[in-house]
């Protein structure tokens, strides 16, 4: 059996937009897709597209700062299908005078918003060199003195899709530069 999908005009522009922000900052609004489809408002229980706030601060040393977000894949319902997209991760030396900047505490943490759940972390040296890939916080701990570049995979749920029981979901890659004295 031959089976033809055919992309409508929303599920183009979902994925066009999903397309458009691969490799780029994630920019401080977003739409909401139940804003960008035509789904039944009964059918989306919760909006979650707000982008208006950091998805994950980090604090050390009792300074906090906010990080360098680059989406890396999305999935949204169109009305009718999930279109998903995939995007390349954070190419450090494009982005490297972007970031902000912590030194290494015992006091080193990471806050995330209710709606974003920690990945993975992706650590690399002074020269842009991948030292550690898909390892968790713990590895920030056996870092000798230097200047690291470091990528926190999180996830974000979007809204959830009842007919379909699933969430929309994204990732990204939320990066700074770190200082381990």
């Amino acid at each position: 059996m031959r089976r033809i999908y055919i992309l409508t005009l929303t599920g183009l522009l979902a994925v066009l937009i999903m397309l458009s922000s691969c490799g780029t900052t994630v920019i401080s609004s977003a739409v909401s897709s139940s804003e960008a489809i035509s789904e039944p408002e009964s059918n989306i229980i919760a909006s979650t597209a707000d982008l208006s706030q950091p998805m994950i601060l980090i604090t050390s040393g009792g300074e906090t700062i906010s990080t360098y977000a680059s989406i890396l894949s999305s999935s949204s319902w169109d009305g009718e299908h999930f279109q998903c997209a995939d995007c390349y991760p954070i190419y450090f030396p494009d982005i490297a005078d972007r970031l902000s900047v912590v030194t290494y505490a015992e006091d080193f943490s990471i806050q995330y918003r209710e709606d974003i759940s920690l990945s993975t972390v992706r650590i690399y040296d002074n020269n842009f060199e991948r030292l550690y890939f898909n390892v968790d916080l713990s590895y920030l701990n056996k870092l000798t003195e230097g200047t690291y570049y470091v990528g926190v995979v999180v996830g974000k749920w979007g809204d959830y899709i009842i007919s379909e029981d699933q969430y929309e979901t994204s990732s990204y890659e939320c990066a700074f530069k770190l200082i381990v004295n």
